[in-house]
């Protein structure tokens, strides 16, 4: 920053703050690219069924890069895994925003509603989600009557 600043000195205003800008884009491109190590880092561990290891190095990459839809999906899957659906959630539905087309998204959901025991909630979900995308794939049938059998 220092050096942005002997450089203002001795450029324009205008081209004072083009080059703040492009620092200030670089810095956000590192956090993100940092979190996406972080994040793609974890998923060997999430696919052994090692969430506690993985959940510190999720949140931390979260804080680098809170809006990324994919570090919020694997955050969102770990947390489901761990036992917090709760929280979960807020994750998942702000991945589905960016990915609405992503299937396995509203199955973690249905999946996060499901362990807090809200069936007709995770049934809703996954209707809703047929619905709207037009995916009336064989999984998303079965888990919609799955949730109605569990709701009698």
């Amino acid at each position: 920053m220092h050096l942005v600043v002997a450089v203002c000195a001795l450029l324009t205003l205008s081209s004072c703050s083009v080059i703040k800008e492009t620092v200030d884009g670089a810095k956000e491109g590192f956090r993100e690219a940092e979190a996406l190590r972080i994040s793609n880092s974890t998923v060997a561990q999430i696919n052994s069924g090692h969430y506690t290891l993985a959940l510190p190095m999720l949140e931390k990459a979260i804080l680098l890069a809170p809006n990324n839809p994919y570090i919020q999906k694997n955050l969102g899957i770990t947390l489901v895994a761990a036992g917090d659906p709760k929280r979960a959630i807020n994750f998942l539905q702000k991945a589905l925003v960016s990915l609405p087309t992503d299937s396995s998204l509203i199955q973690e959901i249905s999946l996060a509603y499901v362990r807090m025991g809200m069936f007709e909630k995770a049934r809703q979900e996954l209707e809703l989600y047929s619905a709207k995308s037009g995916d009336h794939s064989a999984a998303i049938i079965a888990h919609i009557r799955a949730l109605r059998e569990q709701e009698r």
